[in-house]
């Protein structure tokens, strides 16, 4: 049984060359990742509360939307609401004719 050495000690030197050339590309590609890998390790993370002793009363909180932005998006969404109870639910008919308390003056009579 031949061994690693013997096998390429058969090759020829083109092809040793060109497994060396591969081999140096491949360990500068590897030499990278290492270097990227502890980049990433030693890089300082931020105290917060979830990863250290620091107090929760110290962490990071989550900014609130301002108070203008949430008035500006439900204001109208009541003024709808409001709108729509009004129109809909106050007006019913007695003995044949519509009825609706809220404007019984401007409500004409309708018939069926």
């Amino acid at each position: 049984m031949k061994t690693r050495r013997q096998d390429l000690e058969d090759l020829d030197k083109k092809t040793l060359i060109d497994i060396q050339l591969l081999l140096e590309k491949r360990i500068r590609s590897l030499e990278k990742q290492v270097g990227d890998l502890r980049g990433l390790v030693q890089s300082p993370k931020p105290k917060t509360s979830q990863n250290s002793s620091v107090p929760p009363s110290q962490g990071r909180k989550p900014q609130a939307p301002p108070k203008d932005i949430i008035a500006r998006l439900v204001t109208p969404f009541i003024a709808r609401i409001r709108s729509a109870i009004l129109t809909v639910s106050v007006s019913w008919k007695i003995s044949g004719q519509w009825f609706s308390p809220l404007n019984a003056a401007s409500n004409p009579a309708r018939s069926t």
